[in-house]
């Protein structure tokens, strides 16, 4: 069985290695799509995705485009000899002309629960919505957005302390899994081709992240913060402004949930010495977080005894509201 593989980012890397030693020996990885290098750094200079560097060290052949349009004739060609293409995290929208080239047509990797959170950052808005459990589909592909019929998923729980990078680790080891029993020795064609249609029922969609949506507002309650600050971690993380400079926050700890306060955003406790809790305790609406790492911009993530020596601060002051 020959297949193709369709990926960019970190994710699709994650995927990708772990699946391309586990795979049997009667299948063969004989193509990889991606994306082309982009201008990345303060030099922009232009890049490689991961995928696309892990091609050239396997010596299997390497798609890099940004349309479809650009695939020659020969590209559609050796695509049509495939049986399936495994598409994971590629950052592009199928074509019903790419879709119909594989035998079988192509299945996607998708870090949800379909059909919750259909979309763009189903990671990053499961935790932001307080849910408690995420997982993996794997699915037949459509040009609808995430909406083909499933072959099979794989739960993963979500913790009260993961962030949107621990989840992701999560789920990736977990698309692994789904993909090596799929193309398993002991998984038939017959059982390949047992996809189960989406429910109509608790349809939801995971946009994608814009940058603004990540400045805190300290009116919200102590949860509702939490679950942001992990979601959002590690990027684009949650920001704040001290003296009308910007702040990065990193991990988040929930201390209280209940407590209506008058101040949002106000220091309860600024860390200053060794025997005080190394945490930056502020007020929200409702409850008080403890925030555990802030970074200045072209700063390091550093702790808030740290962080504070540049600040001549005291237990009056406050995070800027909106």
């Amino acid at each position: 069985m020959k297949i193709g593989f369709a990926g960019t980012d970190t994710f699709s890397l994650d995927v990708l290695e772990p699946f391309f030693k586990g795979i049997s020996c009667d299948v063969t990885l004989d193509i990889i799509l991606t994306q082309p290098a982009k201008k990345k750094g303060r030099g922009n200079k232009r890049v490689d995705s991961d995928v696309f560097k892990f091609a050239k060290q396997k010596n299997i052949d390497v798609f890099a485009f940004s349309n479809f349009k650009e695939l020659t004739e020969n590209q559609k060609k050796r695509l049509k000899y495939l049986d399936y293409i495994v598409v994971v995290s590629f950052g592009l929208i199928f074509t019903n002309e790419i879709l119909s080239l594989p035998k079988y047509g192509c299945v996607n990797i998708h870090p949800s629960l379909l059909p919750r959170w259909r979309g763009a950052a189903p990671i990053q808005r499961a935790i932001e919505a307080g849910d408690l459990e995420s997982g993996v589909c794997l699915m037949k592909m459509e040009t609808g957005l995430d909406t083909g019929p499933v072959w099979r998923d794989l739960k993963v729980e979500i913790k009260s302390n993961d962030t949107s990078y621990s989840l992701q680790n999560k789920l990736s080891k977990a698309s692994v899994n789904l993909l090596l029993l799929f193309f398993d020795k002991k998984t038939s064609t017959n059982d390949r081709k047992k996809f189960i249609n989406q429910s109509k029922i608790g349809i939801t969609y995971a946009k994608k992240i814009q940058p603004e949506e990540g400045r805190v507002n300290w009116r919200e309650s102590s949860k509702i913060i939490s679950d942001k600050a992990r979601a959002f971690f590690p990027k684009p993380c949650l920001y704040s402004f001290i003296q009308g400079t910007r702040i990065k926050i990193g991990s988040v700890k929930l201390i209280n949930e209940k407590d209506l306060n008058k101040y949002p955003g106000k220091f309860i406790s600024v860390p200053k010495n060794k025997n005080q809790e190394n945490l930056l305790k502020v007020s929200c609406g409702r409850g008080l977080i403890g925030i555990e790492k802030l970074q200045k911009a072209g700063g390091n993530w550093v702790d808030p005894k740290t962080f504070f020596n540049g600040f001549q601060l005291n237990n009056t002051d406050s995070f800027e509201l909106k």
